[in-house]
C-alpha cells in the first residue's frame, strides 16, 4: 500500500512535466506561428509602400514631362504674336553686345527709358501674370535683351546679352530651345524655354518663359504644394 501512494505523486509529476512540456511545445509552435505570419504581413506591406511608392514617382515624372511640353507649346504660341515681332522689327532702342557693365548699364538706362521698350514689358508681365510663370523677356537676333517683365525690378535682363547661353542658340537654330541654368543676372537657378520669333521666315529674336522648380510643383500640385514655399 505505501509503494502505491509513493509512487502515484511520481506519476502525478510525471503527468504534469509532460503536459508542461507539450503546452511550452504548444506555445513556441503559437509564437513561431505568429512571428511567420507578421512577417509575412510586414513584406506584403513593405511591398505595398513600394509600389505605390513607384506609382507616385511615375505620376510625378509624367506631371513634369507634361508640364514641360506645355509651358514650350505656350512658348511657341506667344511667339506667333504679331505684336512681337512688330516690336522687334522696329528696334526702338539700337543695341549691340554688351561687352562690359559700363556699355550694359547706359544701354539699359536707355532701354527703360523708351516708352516702347515699356509698353513690351509690361506686355510680358501679363503673360507672366496670366500664365503664373517667373519671367518673360525678348532678345533679339544678338542675344540681347530687349524686354523684360521684370523691367520695373531692381534686377532685370535689360541690356545683359545671352547669344552664348544654349536656349538661345537652339531656338535661333532650330526655333525653340531649353535649358536649366543659373542666372547670369539674378543668381538664381531656372528652367528656361525659348521659341524662336520670325516674320516671313526672317529670324527676328527670341522670346524665353523662365521658371522655376517651385513655380513648376505650386502649378502641378496646387493644393499640396505649400510646404515647398516655406
Amino acid at each position: 500500500m505505501a509503494d502505491q501512494h509513493s509512487s502515484t505523486p511520481r506519476s502525478l509529476d510525471r503527468l504534469k512535466a509532460r503536459l508542461l512540456r507539450a503546452a511550452g511545445g504548444w506555445l513556441l509552435m503559437c509564437l513561431a506561428l505568429a512571428a511567420a505570419l507578421t512577417w509575412a504581413r510586414v513584406q506584403d506591406n513593405r511591398q505595398d509602400v513600394l509600389d505605390q511608392g513607384s506609382q507616385r514617382l511615375q505620376a510625378f515624372s509624367d506631371s513634369v514631362d507634361t508640364h514641360f511640353r506645355a509651358l514650350a507649346a505656350l512658348g511657341q504660341a506667344l511667339a506667333q504674336q504679331p505684336s512681337l515681332a512688330d516690336f522687334l522689327l522696329a528696334q526702338p532702342v539700337p543695341t549691340a553686345e554688351a561687352s562690359g557693365p559700363e556699355r550694359r548699364a547706359a544701354l539699359q538706362a536707355q532701354l527703360k527709358a523708351s516708352p516702347a521698350v515699356r509698353d513690351m514689358s509690361e506686355h510680358l508681365l501679363k503673360l507672366v501674370q496670366d500664365f503664373q510663370i517667373r519671367q518673360a523677356y525678348l532678345q533679339d537676333t544678338q542675344g540681347v535683351s530687349v524686354a523684360d517683365s521684370a523691367h520695373a525690378d531692381p534686377v532685370s535682363t535689360l541690356g545683359a546679352s545671352f547669344r552664348t547661353r544654349e536656349y538661345f542658340i537652339q531656338a535661333m537654330e532650330l526655333g525653340a530651345g531649353f535649358q536649366f541654368v543659373m542666372g547670369s543676372v539674378s543668381h538664381k537657378p531656372g528652367f528656361n524655354f525659348s521659341a524662336r520669333i520670325s516674320r516671313d521666315g526672317r529670324p527676328l529674336g527670341v522670346l524665353i518663359l523662365k521658371t522655376d522648380l517651385i513655380g513648376c510643383v505650386r502649378r502641378m500640385f496646387p493644393f499640396d504644394s505649400g510646404a515647398f514655399s516655406r
